[in-house]
């Protein structure tokens, strides 16, 4: 594979080809890895001022409902079929969403996400939370709101759609080979009908991956290439977090070059998404700046679900003094 851009300044051409809509084979994706990483730096780096320019979009979420997931994940700690320890709570009521949402606007977040545990959140919690994003969008307009709830059906989206949501998110995770020593209790299919769904009702599409759970080279061009054609406009990269007690526990941790790799594949298969930096980041937190320059251009700040983050003012800084700007990355209107 690396004869494909075994001459120097190749990918670089080839990545000129890109920005005038043209995309990468399989055998382009995965020759990537074999690329010299400084080589990738730059063609990664001219792709992404190309199509997004020098900004940085902060998103933060909120944990509103955790623990006793019915399903198996093997990365999860909140799944209940494994003894994490993990705080189980109830679905936060509006007001407290509301108001979590608030302090992440006044500290220069962008995009507020509401994330709940389980397959398919009710439909009485569903309007729970469309309550929540009515009170947040009254608030504070200016703040793009997003929600993971799990599989729901078009009629569920389109009420959190109405009530100011302009975002849904479903990581595939993995390829769809892989998938399925990942998880057995809901299927691939079932995580792209909910995507099309939500693009169907007019929310724009935020579904990404979990690097480092034993997926090979061609696990990662597989799903990176599912996402580019399922042309989804957001794309959490998340570096496993071995949880003790879940069945991944005892993997180790992706070194920061092949994170690097990872990113890089991703934003030269999808260009024009936003790729953000989402768990997992404070195992890399010695190199996290620098993988901004393999095709991040969002972070996740905060706290994830079960772990600990980085402050949203600390990111911002770290960002600002990297030279990038810190802005919303919009999606491209697209008709219902």
């Amino acid at each position: 594979m690396a004869g494909v851009f075994a001459r120097h300044g190749a990918l670089l051409e080839r990545c000129k080809a890109l920005l005038a809509g043209e995309a990468l084979s399989e055998a382009e994706a995965l020759a990537l890895g074999e690329v010299p990483l400084g080589e990738l730096r730059e063609a990664v780096g001219m792709v992404t001022r190309a199509c997004l320019g020098n900004a940085a979009e902060l998103c933060a979420i909120t944990s509103a409902k955790a623990g006793q997931c019915t399903e198996d994940c093997k990365f999860c700690a909140q799944s209940a079929h494994y003894a994490t320890g993990t705080v189980v709570t109830a679905l936060k009521d509006p007001g407290a969403m509301a108001r979590e949402a608030g302090l992440c606007a006044a500290n220069g977040v962008h995009r507020f996400s509401i994330v709940t545990a389980g397959r398919r959140l009710p439909r009485a919690e569903v309007e729970q939370v469309a309550r929540a994003v009515g009170l947040i969008h009254g608030r504070h307009p200016g703040l793009l709101l997003c929600a993971s709830l799990g599989l729901l059906g078009k009629g569920e989206l389109a009420m959190l759609r109405d009530a100011g949501l302009s975002r849904y998110h479903c990581n595939l995770e993995t390829s769809r080979r892989m998938f399925p020593l990942i998880c057995t209790t809901h299927g691939y299919d079932q995580k792209v009908a909910t995507l099309r769904a939500a693009r169907e009702v007019g929310l724009s599409l935020c579904s990404g991956v979990i690097f480092g759970m034993g997926e090979g080279a061609g696990d990662r061009v597989a799903v990176a290439m599912e996402l580019s054609a399922l042309g989804v406009d957001s794309v959490p990269v998340n570096f496993l977090n071995p949880i003790p007690g879940t069945p991944l526990g005892d993997r180790l941790p992706i070194g920061a070059e092949e994170a690097m790799r990872c990113l890089a594949l991703m934003r030269l298969t999808n260009p024009h998404a936003a790729v953000r930096l989402a768990g997992g980041r404070l195992l890399l937190r010695d190199c996290w700046k620098e993988l901004l320059d393999f095709g991040a251009n969002a972070v996740i700040t905060g706290d994830m679900l079960t772990t600990k983050g980085l402050a949203a003012r600390s990111d911002g800084r770290e960002i600002l003094a990297s030279g990038r700007s810190l802005a919303p990355l919009l999606a491209p209107q697209r008709r219902i």
